[in-house]
């Protein structure tokens, strides 16, 4: 079997495991505004703050102190040259001089860029929790160049044409560039999330979503409902671009002004 179809393979059966493991776990109910899951507050007997590692309510894992006064934020991709660098020069005194002192606390939260080949590398670093997320993620960056030029040799070269960041929940961002009209679609897309239920059920606030009382579900609805009264529709989905949209007619732009 071709190395990536063995990673397409590999990302199945792992998100299969990852699913059945999550739905015979009890699902707490994540903090807004980024909250730490301390499973250990205090570093062990002779060890340093670079030995603490919590799982954060973002899909990142922290190492170091959850308390310190500086909180380093790294969203990196285990398949990207540019952060296997950072892995390489600016990891090690980072650790050695801030974090292990307690006085910096670092958090990496994977990010998918290349589909199937970061998919199946992050399910790895996280297959066993806590106390390996680091170890493996430093040994994947430092065998790199070996691992992405056998995958990467059966894959055509590929950049996407554009680049859509969705504003759904996200309160503290941007005005949204557009926003697609999902009236139609809403129910379909409620009966996907509810696919999910292990995240969802029971549960009134989780990650970037702003708690009010209300079942995460009703929250999805109110925040597509909001968003679609900025194009006077029912429900839609906003969506930020950092490039200036074009028109070519003036006179066709929707969404009145009276």
């Amino acid at each position: 079997m071709k190395c990536g179809n063995f990673l397409s393979c590999a990302v199945a059966v792992l998100a299969l495991a990852a699913c059945n493991k999550n739905k015979d776990q009890t699902q707490g109910a994540a903090a807004a505004n980024e909250k730490v899951t301390i499973t250990q507050a205090n570093p062990p007997p002779g060890g340093t703050w670079a030995d603490v590692v919590n799982e954060t309510s973002a899909g990142g894992y922290l190492m170091g102190n959850p308390n310190a006064t500086v909180k380093l934020l790294e969203v990196g991709s285990l398949s990207c040259p540019h952060c296997q660098k950072f892995e390489e020069e600016g990891v090690p005194p980072l650790v050695d001089k801030y974090v292990k002192t307690g006085k910096v606390s670092w958090e990496f939260r994977p990010y998918i860029i290349h589909g199937p080949i970061d998919m199946a590398a992050n399910l790895v670093i996280r297959c066993n929790g806590l106390k390996t997320f680091f170890p493996l993620s430093q040994a994947l960056y430092k065998d790199q160049p070996l691992w992405l030029a056998k995958v990467e040799a059966d894959l055509p070269k590929h950049r996407p044409r554009k680049i859509l960041h969705c504003l759904s929940y996200r309160e503290d961002y941007t005005r949204p560039t557009f926003v697609v009209d999902i009236s139609t679609e809403f129910d379909r897309k409620l009966e996907a999330i509810r696919c999910y239920g292990s995240q969802f059920d029971s549960v009134t606030q989780a990650g970037e979503v702003y708690p009010n009382g209300d079942p995460l579900y009703d929250i999805v609805r109110h925040q597509a409902a909001h968003y679609g009264s900025l194009i006077r529709a029912r429900y839609g989905e906003p969506f930020f671009t950092t490039e200036t949209m074009r028109v070519d007619d003036i006179t066709t732009l929707e969404v009145s002004t009276f």
